[in-house]
């Protein structure tokens, strides 16, 4: 049998009937009775219990993962409403699933180091071959959870997240599991198996001005940059009273001017969105920030967004010496998403004019992705970004 995709989609007005739609598409692709794995990536009023219910009946899946997302991508098209569905039978892959939820409740490190135990426990197979999860967008610091993951699973395992939210204004989040749908929550997937896995992440953004220094931070919270409150760093671009970056200009701010943190590589720079400007001044970001780092306002255009994908696939090319992979996971920044705006999807035919018309595209638009700052060579380095796309791509 080796290893056969099917996807499907369906943007009908009835949540229910969507599901059902999309299943029987993806079903039909696939002509068997049994799914070994499906992954779903829905708009967020498609988040519906007895959707999933008989999603489940018509594909009758051991194992269901995925989340909602703002945009769903295949290689011809976005779509930014509806349900969207990748089902796979394999004989050469083995899948493990995993969720945790109440995350409130548990430390960030130690609910990512929880989530990848049970992942373990599922596991039947000493081969690993990629780790895949998905985390609530609602929580404000997902680097800890990442690194709790990474405790467990070890830095040699390539590991890929992406942070599912309803839209740029991030104020809702569900994700698939099973047959439930779970808020305040992650889940997880384990691959292992003859299956060899390819991951590059890459983003366009370019530095606007000189660096400044952070001289005080805690975890993902920027208290001041060159010894002023950090939300000067805005303002003074700007011409902006805090005030009014906060309740106006923060939306547009954090997706078309993030923050540029410098690395220990020359001009290589680790994307930080603002999520909020408290009343102290300070930025909240999305992910840890380190003190004494380096600092810039960033920004990007259209031609940049598109190339870097093009880049990332070609990334993907050299790391398979050229054999067209099985299936390609996309997950890519609601920031790039406002730069593209319809012209995104002609970044995504890049993909396939790269690694083939014929291999499968599915993916979502993300609040954050999780994957190795450059290419699968550096996995030890795997770290929450923000502002990239990634590609996973499975052979």
């Amino acid at each position: 049998m080796a290893t056969h995709i099917g996807i499907g989609f369906s943007s009908t007005s009835d949540p229910v009937e969507a599901f059902k739609a999309a299943a029987i598409e993806a079903k039909t692709q696939l002509n068997a009775v049994h799914t070994d794995l499906v992954i779903i990536f829905a708009t967020s009023a498609y988040a519906n219990t007895q959707g999933i219910v008989t999603l489940q009946r018509i594909l009758q899946p051991k194992r269901l993962i995925g989340s909602i997302t703002p945009g769903i991508i295949f290689g011809d098209r976005v779509e930014t409403r509806g349900v969207g569905v990748m089902a796979i039978i394999s004989d050469d892959w083995h899948f493990s699933t995993a969720s945790l939820d109440q995350l409130n409740l548990i430390p960030a490190r130690e609910a990512g180091y929880s989530l990848a135990q049970s992942l373990l426990a599922d596991h039947k197979t000493p081969q690993r071959s990629t780790c895949l999860y998905f985390y609530d967008g609602l929580r404000k610091n997902g680097t800890q959870f990442c690194a709790g993951i990474r405790e467990e699973l070890g830095n040699a395992l390539p590991i890929v997240g992406a942070i599912g939210v309803d839209s740029t204004k991030i104020t809702a989040t569900h994700h698939f599991y099973q047959d439930r749908i779970l808020a305040d929550a992650a889940v997880g997937l384990l691959i292992g198996g003859a299956s060899v896995v390819s991951i590059a992440a890459r983003h366009s953004w370019q530095p606007l001005g000189k660096p400044r220094i952070i001289d005080n931070s805690s975890g993902n919270v920027i208290l001041s940059i060159d010894k002023q409150p950090a939300v000067r760093l805005y303002e003074n671009y700007f011409h902006a009273a805090d005030a009014i970056l906060r309740a106006e200009q923060l939306e547009d701010i954090r997706l078309l001017y993030p923050l540029g943190i410098g690395t220990s590589t020359p001009r290589e720079y680790l994307i930080r969105m603002p999520i909020d400007i408290p009343d102290d001044g300070s930025i909240l970001c999305q992910g840890d920030v380190s003190t004494g780092s380096p600092v810039h306002l960033m920004i990007t255009d259209k031609d940049a967004c598109r190339q870097s994908i093009h880049d990332a696939a070609m990334d993907i090319r050299t790391q398979l010496f050229g054999k067209q992979p099985k299936f390609i996971l996309v997950f890519e920044s609601l920031m790039r998403r406002k730069i593209l705006g319809r012209s995104g999807i002609q970044g995504i035919h890049a993909i396939q004019e790269v690694l083939g018309h014929s291999v499968p595209v599915f993916g979502m638009y993300t609040a954050g992705e999780v994957a190795p700052l450059g290419t699968l060579k550096t996995v030890s380095r795997t770290q929450l970004l923000n502002g990239s796309v990634v590609l996973l791509a499975i052979g």
